[in-house]
């Protein structure tokens, strides 16, 4: 079987690339892998890995998403599902390629960081350099902040909670971490993302050289259900949004161009 290596990068609305591309600690589901035979290749044999960028498998973010889903699919499968945490960037490639070389079938690189891409704090996972932008940001009257930054980000929702001051989390739902705090969070289900694909490969569609995208309609984002700090009316409402975004009678600018159009 042909080895495949996948890219997900998350945006707005998720996409998935499945492309060709290709030291650290490393931790595998405890399991007993099904005996492969020479010429067959079911589901249970299947080896899928993923690797995190430097944030970790417990960043509380996409990550931990993206492993989650894994675990899904092995529960689902049988499939036997593993990963390898980065410490530092120089890691991604040499992860990757070790994967590949350890037979497994499909693998996963995690996050913008994989693609080369870094946000302002020149960091996913310095929570540090999160809390003393957003602490400035407070200080210069901000109210509200939407971190988008993974690691860093916590960082974030530990400034908000010194100020007292409103946070959106990000990725999963992160009000567990500031209760009084988060005012809700942007829900990016990586590990919706990552099962899906994950058990179509297992069972046998062709997945590579495609960019599939997850968004509301495929609860691929959204935000959590439970929003004890924001009023009811809001949410209400925003969900009446939701469900037109989703049903494609609106459709969200992306750039300046279509949001000058939306505004009309």
């Amino acid at each position: 079987m042909k080895k495949k290596l996948v890219a997900i990068i998350l945006m707005t609305a998720m996409a998935v690339m499945t492309t060709a591309c290709g030291n650290s600690n490393s931790s595998k589901n405890q399991g007993t892998e099904a005996q492969k035979q020479p010429d067959e290749t079911t589901e249970s044999n299947i080896k899928i890995s993923m690797v995190s960028d430097t944030a970790g498998v417990n960043d509380k973010s996409f990550n931990q998403s993206a492993w989650e889903g894994l675990q899904l699919v092995e529960k689902n499968t049988g499939a036997t599902v593993s990963y390898l945490e980065s410490t530092q960037e120089s890691d991604y490639a040499t992860n990757l390629d070790k994967l590949v070389d350890d037979d497994n079938g499909l693998v996963w690189g995690i996050g913008f960081a994989m693609a080369g891409a870094v946000q302002y704090a020149d960091s996913f996972g310095d929570s540090a350099k999160g809390k003393a932008i957003a602490t400035a940001m407070y200080s210069n009257g901000s109210d509200v902040i939407f971190h988008a930054a993974a690691g860093v980000g916590i960082g974030v929702i530990e400034a908000a909670v010194e100020a007292d001051k409103w946070v959106i989390g990000v990725d999963s739902d992160q009000s567990y971490l500031a209760p009084k705090n988060v005012l809700t969070s942007s829900l990016k289900r990586v590990d919706v993302a990552v099962q899906n694909l994950s058990e179509r490969f297992a069972k046998g569609e062709n997945i590579g050289g495609q960019t599939f995208t997850f968004g509301l309609a495929d609860g691929g984002v959204g935000i959590p259900e439970n929003n004890p700090n924001m009023d009811e009316e809001v949410y209400k409402k925003t969900m009446e949004v939701q469900e037109k975004i989703a049903a494609g009678q609106i459709v969200p600018p992306y750039n300046a161009d279509t949001l000058e159009e939306f505004n009309q």
